[in-house]
Order: C-alpha cells, then sequence, then structure tokens
C-alpha cells in the first residue's frame, strides 16, 4: 500500500510539472517578424522559427527563438546573408540541435535555391547548404529521418516536367544528398507539407494546375522510402483549392487541410478533407464565415479528433485574426476561436500538448504600428489564453462533394548542392499579451507615448490618461532589465537611458504583475 501511496504522489508530481499556464506573448524587434513553424522542444519548451528584418545580415533573414515551457525567451538566432531568407521550418535532431529548411536568394545556383541550416542545441550553425538549380527552388517542409539524415519537400522551377514540380530531397546527416525527385505534370505543383508515416513511406500536401490547367487543386501524394511515386489523388470541388498541411489520423487515414473558394459562407472558406488509407475522400467540410477564412496547419488531437491553425476576415477584432478551429474526428465543430487585435494577425502552426492544451505559432500585428512580431500562444484545453486577445467564432460548418481522381506525375531528378556561409547573429525581445489595442474587461490597458524617440539619453514617457499609475519595465533585445524598474505616476515618468548601450529597447507598463502595454525606443 505504501508503495502505490509513493506511486501516485510522484506520478501526481509529474503531472503536476507538465501542467504549465496557459500565455500570449509576442517576440521580435523595432521592425517585423513572421513566424511560419514550431515545434515542441524535448526540454518541454518551443523553438519558433520565421524571418526578421530587426535584426541578421540583410533583407529578410531567418530567425530562431527558443523559449520555456511558460513562453520566456532563453535565446535567439538569425541566419542568413545580404539576400532574403524565408518560407521556413524547423524540427529538433536526436542530439539536441535543429534543422531549419528555408528559402533563399543570397546563396545558391540559381533565383533562389533551397536552404538548410544545421545548428547545435544553442543555435549555433554547425554546417550551412544550399540545394538547387538555376532557376527558382524552395523548401517547405522538413523531417529528420530515423537513420540521421534529414528529408526536404517544396518545389522547383529549375526541373522537373512542367512550370513547377514538387521537389524532394533525401539526405544524410551532414547534408549530402542521397536522392532527389522531382513530380509534376505540364502545368505547376506546389508541395507544402511532408509527413513521415510508420513504414518509412512519405506524404505531401500541395497543390497542382496540372489535370485542369486553369485552376489549383489540392493534390496528397504518398512516395516510398527511396522517392518511389506510391499514389497521387488530385481533389477537385470545381473551383480553386489549396492544400497546406496533412496529418496521419490514428485510423489509418488522413486529414487534408487547406481552403477553397468554391464551397462554404464566404469569399474563401478553410477547408478540412477526411481520407482513407489510399487518399478517397470520407467526408469534406469548410469552415468559416462571409469573408476570407483558411486553414494552413492541422493535427490529430489525443481524442481523435482534429486541431485546425489559420486566419480569419470573417470574425474577431482586426483585418485578419488568428483563427483556431476543435473538430470531432468526424469534422464536427467543438469550439472556435480568434486571437488578435485591431491589425493583422495569423497562426501558422499549432498542436495538442500532453497536458491537453494546445501550442499556437503566428504573427501578431502591434497596435498602431506598420510591423509584426512572432506571436506564441500556449492555451488550455478550450483554446483559453486567460483572456488574452481571444473572441469566439461563430464558425458556419458545411459539408461539401469533392472528387478524387488518380493521377501519374512524372518522375525527374536534379540538385546542385553548395556550402554557404551561415551569418549567424542575434536579437529579440519578448512581450506578453501588450500587443493589441482590444482591451479585456477589467484589464486596465495603458496607452503610453516615449519621446524623444530615438533618444540620446533621457526620455519622457506619458500615457493620455492622467490617472494611469503603473511600473516601466525597460529590456534589451535579450530580454535583460537594463536599468531599475520606474513607477509611471499620473500618467508621467522620467527614464535616464544614458548609461546604456546604443540599440533597440522595449518598455512595458506593467500593473499587478500584467504587462498592460508596451512602446519600442532606439538609444543612439
Amino acid at each position: 500500500m505504501k508503495r502505490s501511496t509513493l506511486q501516485l504522489l510522484l506520478l501526481l508530481c509529474v503531472l503536476n510539472t507538465m501542467a504549465q499556464s496557459p500565455f500570449y506573448t509576442t517576440i521580435g524587434g523595432p521592425l517585423s517578424e513572421f513566424s511560419l513553424y514550431s515545434t515542441v522542444t524535448r526540454d518541454g519548451g518551443f523553438a519558433v522559427v520565421g524571418w526578421t528584418t530587426s535584426f541578421g545580415a540583410g533583407g529578410w533573414d531567418l530567425y530562431l527563438v527558443k523559449t520555456s515551457a511558460a513562453g520566456e525567451l532563453e535565446w535567439t538566432r538569425t541566419y542568413g546573408g545580404q539576400g532574403d531568407e524565408v518560407d521556413c521550418a524547423v524540427e529538433q535532431t536526436a542530439d539536441g540541435g535543429f534543422l531549419i529548411a528555408a528559402r533563399t536568394n543570397s546563396f545558391g545556383a540559381g533565383e533562389a535555391d533551397v536552404y538548410v541550416v544545421k545548428t547545435d542545441a544553442k543555435g549555433q550553425p554547425e554546417w550551412t547548404k544550399t540545394y538547387g538549380g538555376p532557376g527558382w527552388d524552395e523548401g517547405h517542409s522538413l523531417l529528420p529521418t530515423t537513420e540521421g539524415g534529414f528529408i526536404i519537400a517544396g518545389y522547383t522551377g529549375s526541373f522537373g516536367a512542367g512550370q513547377q514540380d514538387v521537389y524532394v530531397i533525401k539526405c544524410n546527416a551532414t547534408g549530402g544528398v542521397e536522392w532527389s525527385r522531382t513530380y509534376g505534370g505540364a502545368g505547376s505543383e506546389r508541395g507544402h507539407k511532408i509527413r513521415e508515416l510508420a513504414d518509412g513511406s512519405y506524404l505531401i500536401a500541395g497543390e497542382t494546375t496540372s489535370p485542369t490547367t486553369d485552376h489549383w487543386n489540392m493534390f496528397l501524394m504518398r512516395i516510398g522510402s527511396s522517392g518511389e511515386p506510391m499514389w497521387v489523388k488530385v481533389y477537385n470541388g470545381n473551383g480553386v483549392e489549396f492544400g497546406w498541411d496533412v496529418a496521419p489520423t490514428h485510423d489509418g487515414g488522413y486529414a487534408l487541410a487547406g481552403f477553397t473558394n468554391c464551397h462554404g459562407a464566404g469569399a474563401n472558406d478553410a477547408c478540412l478533407l477526411k481520407l482513407d488509407n489510399v487518399g478517397e475522400v470520407q467526408w469534406a467540410k469548410t469552415y468559416g464565415g462571409p469573408e476570407r477564412d483558411i486553414a494552413i496547419s492541422v493535427r490529430e488531437t489525443n481524442d481523435g479528433g482534429l486541431f485546425v491553425c489559420g486566419e480569419t476576415a470573417s470574425f474577431g477584432h482586426g483585418w485578419d485574426d488568428a483563427y483556431v478551429l476543435r473538430t470531432t474526428s468526424v469534422g464536427e465543430l467543438i469550439w472556435s476561436k480568434t486571437y488578435g487585435g485591431a491589425g493583422d494577425d495569423g497562426a501558422r502552426y499549432g498542436a495538442q500538448l500532453a497536458d491537453g492544451g494546445y501550442y499556437i505559432a503566428g504573427f501578431a500585428q502591434m497596435q498602431e504600428a506598420e510591423n509584426w512580431d512572432f506571436l506564441l500562444m500556449r492555451t488550455d484545453e478550450m483554446g483559453s489564453t486567460q483572456g488574452c486577445n481571444e473572441s469566439p467564432a461563430a464558425t458556419i460548418v458545411q459539408g461539401h462533394t469533392v472528387v478524387a481522381s488518380d493521377f501519374t506525375f512524372s518522375i525527374g531528378t536534379g540538385a546542385v548542392v553548395a556550402d554557404v556561409p551561415a551569418n549567424a547573429g542575434y536579437g529579440g525581445a519578448a512581450k506578453a499579451c501588450s500587443a493589441s489595442s482590444i482591451a479585456e474587461e477589467g484589464s486596465g490597458y495603458v496607452p503610453l507615448e516615449i519621446y524623444p524617440n530615438p533618444t540620446f539619453g533621457p526620455v519622457i514617457v506619458t500615457s493620455t490618461d492622467a490617472s494611469v499609475n503603473a511600473t516601466l519595465i525597460t529590456i534589451d533585445v535579450l530580454g535583460d532589465q537594463v536599468i531599475p524598474p520606474c513607477a509611471l505616476q499620473g500618467g508621467f515618468a522620467s527614464l535616464d537611458l544614458s548609461g546604456v548601450a546604443p540599440g533597440a529597447y522595449l518598455i512595458t507598463a506593467e500593473r499587478n504583475g500584467r504587462r498592460m502595454e508596451s512602446r519600442y525606443l532606439i538609444k543612439q
């Protein structure tokens, strides 16, 4: 009995450790950051990747952010050259490091190349390579493989049968090419996500114009471990349809997510197709409202349902809001929510966590600003971040008919591999629940003004509400406080940054331990 009691207490301790409080945080610098993908790390934290113009070597650079399980910023890195590095994904490797796949026009053999960075556990680059030809080549999705290598999916304009072809590259642990394949018809094919199945084969989701030539249709293809095609299904709903993500399901089938303009309640609706193990349609549904709604990612939940992330212009507070759906295994809506303020917000990836909650990565537009920051959220099992910029969405669900057709893609090869410099850098500042002009009830939103900005030293911080009292916290791009906290009293405070190094800093107003509003400051 004593042993059983001890085991129960240990189990309760583990479960308590696993459970984390919800949070809503934005991460970035004085310009713009867009997050595209996130993964849970072995320590229970999160790695988020996207691109930045605030930091790096030039143009858009890749931006990798590592946080704790509570969303606290641990470190950031940038990678790239004088051009642009965008359209990226990240996965953690067996050695604790990270693999990033993206598109670059800073390096490589053509207009744009697939770009891969391998890092150690702290984000320091170990090697960097490009793959491609003389045309335009992109890497959208990446998976580590069981033997220690990795596989990339995207699309190519350098090789293949048509205007663009699906592009798959299988590499060893040091980035050497084991095989490369192109898959396509006379039109264009774009591959977005690759997923591995238990037998070592792969699923690739995307869209194609080859069978119809006049519009895009979703497709799903399955290839063997050496790249040999097993089957291709094209899904036609008599309109334009884009396939963005695929998730294996517990019944041996698949869930395909994207968006359509030929069914649903509005201009575009988020679309889910449930497929059997050979890609035949079991059911198809749309989700949305009167405006534009899209699904970008899908994952199966612990109970066999589906968790979908994307964007909506039909619901929420801004131009676009992050849009999240939770459904049953047959696509019935359990709940749907939006997250965001008066600007442009979106969710790009999300999945369920061990404690039953969810994590969501995307981007958020700061209040009264033209720039964007990374958005990272952790919610409870009902999608709540405890009141941070969230609203229920009156999602309309409709079933529709989609015809699945067999199609044969032509198969080709091609890859020019080059070692390139990584140009790693640093940068990043984290905020929390402060990116919106939509104030939750009783939040005590604090509007801030800072002048002069930029400054050589002293600054005045004011609020348009003269009754406001709060605490001002000033942090650098690594999240460290650079001066002691200062009181904002009667809507006024004076800060002296004369002894602080030149750079970008974030001033945040806090009340009762909650961050209410933030503003960037440039020290010259």
